[in-house]
């Protein structure tokens, strides 16, 4: 049995619904689809889920309802949907609930496509929240999701599954991060230890860089879960990173493909690397360091419980951690500190007894590789090619048992960063 999850472009107006279709019905072992909101059908166009957000803090504005009822009105008509699934639409529309939950309200997009979807296909109708269960700290149960899913869910079914979200333990929707409906198919593939997951969007594959910033880079044919993991974590927006654990545990291959080509091979990930040395680079910027300066700092054997403390009470994580004799240094995603940045500031100041120093505007640059024999190699390249094009760096991070070498620059550097390492690479060969 297949776990077949459709991406927001793949489901974005009626002709692309009926591509689904055609791959769907070209495989009977395809018997579980998930599906996304329906997407942007051009580069103006506006995503269900902005629409969705936008109505949630304008609910009565009545423009961005017609336009949501009219995207959707424009595929059921097309498609020849039952039209009590457009009364559905317009009703929730047009009489929204100002009581409805935000969570509720963005969730529409993907309960509505997959209700348009499982008639078009003809398939059973599954609604998430019935069964995928998070629990108190915002984590799937998956014992009591998977139980909850077999209730509902019977072998042979042929079922279509709204993505991106859930209920908690009230009953109320609850959501995954942006992107979550590729989560909501990994689940499902590991309840029902699918011999595959399919993510079928709009590009033929995994490419090793973003082709936004290369044009025309290399597309990998096949990679490891670890690699897409940490390539996903920094930026590679092909596939969340969340939706590769509960395959790889289980050892479910997954497989990348394109609606608008299904014939394109794709790329497999799965428990086996790629074969180059260098498998991918990926980036973001969003990040700021923290350095806490004090002579002998690392004498204090308690200064990073003290640091970690504080950070814990404020419910922040750091990206990454470095000590020298005379500081401590640490990198955090800004959006997750910037609030309480002053606060956390004053404190390890005072309880450290340090000066502490915050920059902000910086950009993480990951190079992949699972070719741990040759890591000492490949950094010295990597300085090589920063060196030759001009590009400094602001911190280095390095485990030998990680997959990935981090590289900090400023936030104006960061294509070029990417762009001068893969190009280095590629004219050696190695990636």
């Amino acid at each position: 049995m297949k776990v077949t999850k459709f991406g927001g472009t793949s489901l974005a107006s009626s002709s692309q619904l009926r591509k689904v279709k055609e791959i769907v019905y070209q495989d009977a072992n395809r018997h579980i689809v998930v599906a996304s909101a329906p997407g942007k059908r051009n580069d103006e166009d506006i995503k269900i889920t902005d629409l969705l957000l936008a109505l949630n803090t304008k609910r009565n504005d009545e423009k961005i309802k017609e336009e949501i009822i009219s995207r959707f009105k424009e595929i059921i008509f097309d498609l020849k949907v039952d039209q009590n699934i457009f009364q559905e639409v317009s009703d929730y529309f047009t009489n929204i609930d100002e009581f409805a939950s935000s969570s509720e309200i963005v969730s529409r997009g993907e309960y509505f496509c997959a209700k348009i979807l499982a008639f078009h296909l003809q398939f059973k109708f599954i609604d998430a929240k019935d069964f995928l269960f998070f629990d108190s700290n915002g984590k799937i149960d998956f014992e009591e999701s998977k139980r909850a899913f077999f209730k509902l869910y019977k072998n042979g079914d042929y079922a279509v599954i709204p993505g991106f979200y859930g209920s908690d333990e009230k009953g109320d929707i609850c959501l995954f991060s942006r992107g979550g409906s590729d989560i909501t198919g990994a689940y499902i593939a590991s309840f029902v230890s699918a011999s595959c997951y399919e993510n079928w969007t709009d590009v033929s594959g995994i490419f090793s860089v973003n082709p936004s910033i290369v044009h025309n880079p290399s597309k990998i044919s096949s990679i490891s879960y670890d690699e897409i993991r940490e390539l996903s974590y920094m930026g590679a927006n092909v596939i969340h990173s969340d939706s590769i654990l509960p395959c790889q545990e289980r050892n479910i291959p997954i497989y990348i493909k394109n609606t608008n080509k299904p014939e394109d091979k794709g790329t497999l990930i799965s428990s086996y690397s790629s074969n180059n040395m260098i498998t991918g680079i990926a980036g973001k910027s969003g990040y700021l360091s923290m350095t806490l300066s004090k002579r002998d700092i690392h004498s204090d054997v308690n200064s990073l419980f003290k640091v970690l403390r504080i950070l814990s009470e404020y419910d922040v994580q750091g990206e990454s951690i470095a000590s020298g004799i005379d500081c401590l240094s640490l990198t955090f995603l800004e959006k997750n500190i910037i609030s309480s940045l002053n606060e956390i500031t004053f404190k390890l100041s005072h309880l450290l007894d340090a000066k502490v120093e915050v920059r902000n505007n910086l950009s993480l640059v990951s190079i992949v590789s699972k070719n741990k024999k040759d890591r000492y190699q490949i950094i010295t390249k990597i300085f090589e090619i920063l060196k030759n094009n001009q590009i400094k760096t602001r911190l280095v991070d390095h485990l030998n048992d990680d997959y990935s070498i981090i590289i900090g620059v400023d936030d104006t550097c960061l294509n070029n960063t990417i762009s001068s390492l893969y190009n280095g690479f590629n004219n050696m060969r190695l990636i």
